[in-house]
């Protein structure tokens, strides 16, 4: 459930910097390492970050 909650997060993310994630990665991503997905959420996060400095994201995290 937290793979998909991550995935969409990565689809919006690319929205806002403008290059939609294209469907079939976001389908691949569904076999990935959780921890994989996270680490290139966070990374998209980051170069949004970068871009937009004054633009504060919020992102899921997971509850134990």
């Amino acid at each position: 459930m937290f793979i998909r909650t991550l995935i969409e997060e990565i689809a919006g993310l690319s929205i806002l910097l403008g290059k939609p994630a294209d469907p079939e990665v976001l389908t691949a991503l569904e076999s990935m390492d959780k921890e994989h997905v996270k680490e290139y959420r966070d990374s998209l996060a980051q170069e949004f970050g970068i871009l937009k400095p004054n633009v504060h994201l919020l992102l899921e995290e997971e509850s134990e």
